[in-house]
């Protein structure tokens, strides 16, 4: 075996970022196999590309990660799980799995989202990666993400060697061992590369994101008078940092976002949606109600994405020799014109029914404004001398 050619692990297969890695990893020389691993199998890739059937805690699953090079994970997130605990539990126990059956990876890469800083007002714009994560707590997803990434870094630490890596040691006499021996120094435990990319907003329906469900609505649901920015991620954007990060050239944790953001009205635009602006209360209240009667997979903590800032800094990673191709509004613009397809995975995933649902949604939403108002002229015309005292009201959300 040639101690060059890489094995590569995809964890989470079905991701559409992750099947478009491995067509990626295609013309990569350097890499000789992509394994996919999830328990449904994925659209046929290229010939570079193996499908076990298995997930973590399966026999099979640790087998086939035994002894790869690089380790790619994608957390899938059901947004139409309504047990917070359960699938969070889920999530971590996966994360954990994929890293004790892959100790030998020399890289690890982790794909999160820039959801782990959470969508705050006082948010620096643009966020760099120095900022702490403050996952909002009304969008569970967003810290199931920030601890998967804990997770994966606390593993960088040490690991062990794999086979190509013990190969070259051999092939070497007396290279980082002790008179030659070919074992290294310290037992067969070295570093390991950790990396976690934290994308800014992808918006392309089949990614199947919860900013994707909103493009997928009659129209993009924002707070009134609030114009906050947005950005919009590439997907192929996204995939050449994942290319980037495999080939075990980086470090640490990176923000991959475009150079720009524009603001939500104009995202709008370049989307070609309509833009229907509605009181905080309203939308809040009406969105906690349809999720709570399983109209909608959208929860309440989404709305706060598209109304406070959360745009990324790039530096970091474009100092690494990585460019993004598209601005936000060329992004915003090919996510518009694409139709969505059958099956939804991304970040958070969906059913397909949740994406009628979303319409519903945004249509009930639309709804319930238009008889809001009808309501308050009314009353306004039949009492116009008196004042009804304010309603009490629930704490403002922190998002």
């Amino acid at each position: 075996m040639d101690p060059l050619a890489r094995t590569v692990a995809l964890v989470g297969a079905l991701h559409p970022a992750a099947r478009e890695l491995a067509l990626a990893l295609e013309d990569d020389p350097e890499v000789e196999r992509v394994l996919g691993l999830s328990r449904h199998e994925p659209p046929l890739l290229g010939p570079k590309f193996e499908f076990v059937q298995a997930g973590p805690g399966d026999p099979a699953f640790a087998e086939a990660l035994a002894g790869v090079d690089t380790l790619v994970l994608f957390p899938l997130i059901d947004a139409a799980d309504r047990n917070e605990e359960g699938r969070r539990a889920r999530v971590l126990e996966g994360t954990r799995r994929s890293l004790e059956a892959a100790a030998g990876a020399a890289t690890v890469v982790l794909w999160s989202s820039g959801v782990v800083y959470g969508a705050h007002p006082d948010n620096p714009v643009p966020i760099p990666e120095t900022q702490p994560p403050r996952p909002n707590p009304e969008f569970p997803a967003a810290g199931i993400l920030a601890e998967s990434e804990q997770v994966a870094l606390a593993a960088g630490e040490s690991r062990d060697l794999t086979e190509s890596e013990r190969v070259a040691l051999e092939a070497t006499p007396g290279d980082g061992s002790p008179e030659g021996s070919g074992e290294p120094q310290g037992g067969a435990q070295v570093g390991r590369s950790v990396v976690v990319l934290r994308g800014a907003g992808v918006w392309a329906p089949a990614w199947g994101t919860f900013l994707a469900r909103s493009l997928m609505a009659p129209a993009m649901v924002g707070v009134r008078g609030q114009d906050p920015p947005l950005q919009a991620l590439a997907p192929a954007d996204a995939v050449s940092a994942l290319v980037l990060a495999t080939s075990g050239r980086l470090q640490g944790v990176y923000n991959v976002a475009p150079d720009d953001w524009v603001g939500a009205k104009e995202a709008a635009r370049a989307a070609g949606r309509r833009r229907l602006e509605v009181p905080q209360r309203v939308a809040q209240s009406t969105t906690e109600r349809l999720w709570q009667a399983g109209m909608s997979a959208a929860t309440a903590g989404e709305l706060a994405f598209q109304t406070h800032p959360w745009v990324l800094d790039n530096a970091r990673l474009r100092s690494a020799g990585w460019a993004p191709t598209c601005s936000s509004a060329e992004a915003f613009a090919e996510a518009g014109g694409q139709k969505p397809e059958g099956v939804l995975v991304g970040g958070v995933q969906i059913r397909r029914s949740d994406v009628f649902r979303g319409a519903a949604a945004t249509l009930a939403l639309a709804a319930a404004v238009a008889v809001a108002r009808r309501q308050a002229r009314a009353a306004r015309s039949a009492r116009p001398a008196t004042r009804r005292p304010a309603p009490g009201r629930r704490p403002t959300s922190p998002m």
